[in-house]
Formats: structure tokens, C-alpha cells, sequence
């Protein structure tokens, strides 16, 4: 239990340093970052993307997220929709079986305070979006 707790300060610091370069360097901070639900499953990706986000947002970036889940690539189907939710800032859980075309479904499962832009895809039907003016 030791080890990995060494291994995590470890981890831990590495990671300071490497948001610490990063931040110094200025120029590599994009006015927009694009992520995805898969970049979030396994390390070095996830932290990689944590320290980018962190730099990012505190820089006045935008955050794009796309969070199409694709429950068969994680291990626990339960255990990713309660990360997922949390890691949203969502309100209430959102289930699969939720109407997705009812807007106040969509606004009130969604939308959080944080959100400047939800869209919602419909295939070739198009995309439905809403803003903090639409609720």
C-alpha cells in the first residue's frame, strides 16, 4: 500500500512539473481544446489531457467537449456514467433512457451553469442547441 502511494506522489509531482513547462511556454495555449470521452480512459492520455484542460481554461481558453460514451471500452458501465456526470457538472444523473428530444430533459439534465454552449446531435436531422439565454 506504501509503494503505490509513492508511486502516486510520484505521478503526482511529474505531472506538477509538466504543467509547470507548459505553462511557462505560453505559445503552446490553444484558443480552443477539442476532447473527447475516449481520451479519458486510460493514462498517459487522461492526465495528459487533465494538465492541458487545467492550463487551457486558466488561460481563458474554451473547453469543447464531446462526450459520446462509448460504454463498451470501459470496464464498469455503472462506474463510467457516475464519472461522466460528475465529471459534466450535471445536475442529475443522466440516464440512456432520458427522452433526448425533449428540451427540458435535455436543459434540465445537461445544461449547468459552467455550460456557455450545449449542442445535441440528431444524426441527419441535424443538431439542436441551447445557451444560458434559452432556460
Amino acid at each position: 500500500m506504501r509503494q503505490v502511494a509513492k508511486q502516486e506522489s510520484k505521478r503526482e509531482a511529474k505531472m506538477q512539473e509538466i504543467e509547470g513547462e507548459q505553462t511557462a511556454k505560453g505559445k503552446d495555449i490553444a484558443k480552443i481544446f477539442l476532447y473527447g470521452f475516449i481520451s479519458l480512459i486510460e493514462e498517459p492520455y487522461k492526465s495528459a489531457h487533465h494538465i492541458t484542460m487545467n492550463i487551457d481554461k486558466r488561460s481563458g481558453s474554451i473547453l469543447f467537449y464531446d462526450p459520446n460514451v462509448r460504454l463498451p471500452l470501459w470496464p464498469l458501465a455503472e462506474a463510467t456514467w457516475k464519472w461522466h456526470n460528475e465529471y459534466m457538472g450535471l445536475s442529475g444523473p443522466y440516464q440512456g433512457d432520458d427522452d433526448p428530444y425533449d428540451d427540458n430533459v435535455v436543459i434540465q439534465k445537461l445544461f449547468h451553469p459552467n455550460l456557455k454552449l450545449l449542442v445535441v446531435t440528431e444524426g441527419l436531422a441535424g443538431c439542436r442547441y441551447y445557451t444560458k439565454h434559452d432556460i
